[in-house]
């Protein structure tokens, strides 16, 4: 397959857009900030896997006030402000593919330490991805079509009021994870995703200690500046090669 061919995602952090989350890449990857994706894609809705990511109470804060994450600038970068209380952007499925690898990359600056999930591709069943922190240290999951869940733990440091780049590199048959360069694996990892689903930044379940989704302890509290996606983990991430 041509290179040309392979989508190469990269969100712009631009407030003039509103809640669109738009991507040069075409508007079939159009994200919304706490909304519905179809509205923004032009595509899916009913019973298609795009829509809300949020179909069962349970998996969502009760009483959340404000499910957008606000524009700010922080350090001189335009980001979105993440207060770890509901906030999320939602992608579309094919975001994130479910039948090739793909390079996913974040910068983030959490503003705390506690538990929290940073990226989860699934809706209210797991799709493939889930990524966060767990004691200021990156750790992740990939459920596959066999039902079987990978986990990754590591000791790659993402520290609070410091800005990191997170990547994560699959292959279908093993994963990579890096934080600022420094890189733990290859992870045994081997398989398709289990299902083509939305994806959600910023955080999944109902927020309590003991929550009903067992993949996450808690929402992102922080700022978020940069997230693309290659579906092909020999291509460089597009944030490398403006």
């Amino acid at each position: 397959v041509s290179s040309a061919r392979v989508p190469s995602i990269e969100f712009r952090f631009n407030e003039r857009h509103g809640a669109a989350f738009i991507t040069t890449a075409g508007r079939p990857f159009w994200g919304i900030l706490g909304g519905y994706t179809d509205s923004v894609a032009a595509r899916g809705g009913a019973g298609s896997n795009d829509g809300t990511p949020f179909i069962r109470p349970d998996q969502y804060p009760p009483d959340v006030q404000c499910n957008v994450p606000q524009w700010c600038t922080e350090d001189g970068r335009n980001c979105l402000r993440f207060t770890g209380r509901g906030q999320h952007i939602a992608l579309p499925q094919g975001v994130l593919p479910r039948r090739s690898g793909f390079h996913l990359r974040m910068e983030i600056k959490p503003l705390s330490s506690k538990p929290q999930i940073l990226f989860a591709h699934r809706r209210h069943y797991p799709g493939s991805l889930a990524l966060g922190l767990d004691s200021g240290k990156l750790r992740g999951s990939f459920t596959t079509d066999q039902l079987r869940t990978y986990t990754f733990k590591t000791d790659l440091p993402v520290p609070a009021d410091t800005w990191s780049t997170m990547e994560v590199i699959y292959n279908l048959a093993e994963m990579r994870l890096r934080v600022n360069g420094k890189e733990e694996g290859p992870f045994e990892c081997r398989g398709v995703g289990l299902y083509d689903m939305t994806s959600v930044v910023g955080g999944f379940g109902d927020g309590n200690p003991a929550d009903k989704y067992d993949d996450t302890n808690g929402w992102f509290d922080g700022f978020v500046a940069a997230i693309s996606v290659s579906h092909s983990p020999f291509l460089s991430s597009p944030a490398e090669n403006p």
